[in-house]
């Protein structure tokens, strides 16, 4: 916290020293304010099958689709769609998505939030050369490995920032 009082700024008047105390307090205040509203918008559970964790919305259901390959896992999540693995959020297939291995690690700290997580592997999007990554819920490092080996998959996709209409 600044000491406006102890400072060691000199300035030739009063009203520069004001100027300084009010944008501090400017500062002060929108800091305060960006973090009460960040802190606000971190998670949501949204009673229609999904969590939201910061700007990523996961399908509350950490083991909608069972064990799958890198291919499968692809395949199933962006199939996913309004009316499968509990969802009643209007998402349409092909906006789900794997996720990467940095938003799976992410989601690893909030795991408590979902349903049916599995102590194991779970696919990611992210590859070296062909092997894709995945990861253990137990915090192992991420790894490469073969498209034909098999994890679970837990779906992510961005959030909807206007009314779903169904059509």
């Amino acid at each position: 916290m600044i000491d406006m009082q102890s400072s060691n700024h000199s300035s030739d008047t009063p009203q520069e020293d004001e100027n300084v105390k009010s944008k501090s307090t400017a500062f002060i205040g929108a800091a305060v304010f960006c973090c009460l509203f960040m802190a606000s918008t971190l998670v949501s559970a949204e009673n229609n099958g999904t969590i939201t964790l910061g700007d990523e919305v996961w399908l509350k259901n950490a083991n909608c689709f069972g064990l799958k390959n890198w291919t499968e896992a692809g395949t199933a999540a962006s199939a996913l769609h309004n009316g499968k693995c509990g969802l009643t959020d209007g998402s349409r297939a092909g906006s789900w998505r794997l996720p990467t291995k940095d938003e799976l690690q992410a989601v690893f700290t909030s795991k408590d939030l979902f349903t049916n997580v599995q102590n194991s592997y779970y696919w990611t999007q992210t590859m070296t050369g062909s092997s894709p990554y995945f990861c253990h819920i137990g915090g192992s490092p991420c790894l490469p490995t073969g498209q034909t080996s098999i994890g679970y998959v837990w779906p992510v996709r961005w959030p909807v920032r206007w009314p779903i209409r169904n059509r």
